[in-house]
């Protein structure tokens, strides 16, 4: 559980470094691309377009030329492509969100090499920008920062689950998107 102090330190930090953010590089390269990453993206990660996937669009998602935010997914992701059977399975569990995402995110990564969290948590992102939030080094080094990481001692599923219920609350209390949010780390770090 979070410390409601610190959380509430974390909220005002974050928002002082706000307006830095939002007139820098950083804001002006990712925010703004948005829409063209979702109307792209989305379909291919939908519970109909993953049947469909292929090496390439895959592929294409991983290079930050395509996905305008996240830098080196390719490195491990394009593993994942050696066996588009095993891809397209656990990229269907990783998306059906009948199941709670404390199990889908474990068992989807399991599935398939090169596919961890922070590849599965940004697709997750373009499928249910509402929703899901991206854990990844960033993420989890300035929650850290900012002490609001959830604890170590939970599960992968458990962990994911927690941090994502903090992006949501952060989101909510920032008034931005789930995808902002994850722009405004960078920025935060490199402050």
């Amino acid at each position: 559980m979070i410390n409601q102090t610190d959380y509430l330190n974390a909220v005002s930090r974050l928002k002082s470094e706000f307006y830095e953010f939002k007139d820098g590089k950083i804001y002006n390269e990712i925010v703004p691309e948005q829409q063209l990453v979702l109307l792209k993206y989305q379909p291919i990660f939908s519970q109909n377009g993953i049947t469909k996937l292929t090496k390439e669009d895959y592929l294409s998602f991983l290079s930050f030329k395509n996905n305008c935010h996240w830098t080196g997914l390719e490195r491990k992701g394009r593993n994942a492509t050696h066996d588009m059977e095993s891809l397209r399975d656990a990229l269907t569990i990783l998306l059906n969100d009948s199941i709670s995402i404390s199990e889908r995110l474990p068992r989807a990564t399991a599935i398939v090499t090169g596919m961890g969290k922070a590849i599965a948590t940004s697709i997750l992102l373009v499928a249910y920008p509402q929703k899901y939030g991206v854990w990844n080094g960033t993420s989890e080094k300035a929650l850290k920062i900012l002490q609001i990481f959830p604890s170590e001692r939970l599960s992968d599923g458990l962990k994911y689950k927690a941090t994502n219920d903090v992006f949501q609350r952060l989101s909510s209390d920032l008034e931005i998107d789930l995808w902002t949010l994850d722009a405004l780390w960078w920025h935060f770090l490199k402050a």
